[in-house]
This record gives C-alpha cells, sequence and structure tokens, in this order.
C-alpha cells in the first residue's frame, strides 16, 4: 500500500510541475527578451527610451504573434481591437483584476504611458483576415 501512495504522489508531483512549464519557459522568453540588446550594435539604453519601449512591444510577439496577430487558439488578437479596450485589459493585469501570470508581470513592465502607447500601437493596426489553409484556426 505504501508503494501505491508514493508513486501516486510522485505521478501527481510530475504532472504539477508539468502544467508550470509552459508559463515558467514563457517568463524565461520574456525576461530574455526584455535583456537582450535591441539590436546587435546596441544594448538597450536607459529605461523608458523610445528602443526599450520597441523591445517591449517585440516581446509581445512571442505570444501575439507578429504584428498582434495569435499564434493559436487559446492567445487572443491584439491587432484592430479598440484602444480603450486594450488600455483596460493592460491596466486589469497591472492591478491583479485579470490574473494571466505573464501579462500581470508585462503590464507592471510598462509605465503608464507605455500603456497607452501599446494599446495605440495595436488598436491602430487591421484586424487580421480569417486563415486560408484547412488546417488553421479561423481568427474571426
Amino acid at each position: 500500500m505504501g508503494r501505491q501512495g508514493t508513486a501516486g504522489t510522485r505521478a501527481m508531483g510530475r504532472s504539477m510541475i508539468n502544467n508550470h512549464v509552459p508559463t515558467v519557459f514563457g517568463v524565461l522568453v520574456i525576461v530574455a527578451a526584455l535583456a537582450a540588446p535591441a539590436n546587435a550594435a546596441e544594448a538597450i539604453p536607459n529605461s523608458g527610451s523610445p528602443a526599450e519601449f520597441g523591445a517591449k512591444l517585440l516581446v509581445c510577439n512571442t505570444c501575439h504573434g507578429e504584428n498582434g496577430t495569435k499564434k493559436n487558439a487559446t492567445i487572443p488578437v491584439l491587432s484592430g481591437q479598440q484602444e480603450n479596450y486594450l488600455v483596460k485589459q493592460l491596466h486589469d493585469f497591472e492591478s491583479g483584476a485579470r490574473n494571466v501570470e505573464v501579462m500581470s508581470w508585462m503590464a507592471t513592465t510598462l509605465s503608464p504611458e507605455e500603456l497607452g502607447s501599446a494599446a495605440a500601437y495595436f488598436a491602430k493596426m487591421s484586424w487580421p483576415v480569417a486563415c486560408a489553409g484547412p488546417d488553421q484556426d479561423p481568427i474571426c
């Protein structure tokens, strides 16, 4: 009986660890992207600079895809959303009203001005067209 309980406990522990691996990996990718230079010739300058803000927006591509179009069905589309909606979502992540670990962390790295600028940046993009391929999830 002791052997079954131990094996079950180990299996549950492995399952819990496996459930957190994608989140931990995502956070590490974001941290690495923020720590990396904006381009090879120049490190990210002082905090709050346009180059740093650009690097932060590039981090969004990791999950939300290039130009704010989602990479998979569980990630929302950013491009073409209303600016006030995006600002509210970022504020909710920052305040803890919405709890998605990666987004909560990302929202707290943005200054209040950057929150608005990020929302405006994605709102100015066009809403993506639906995917043409039968093996891809439709966006709309």
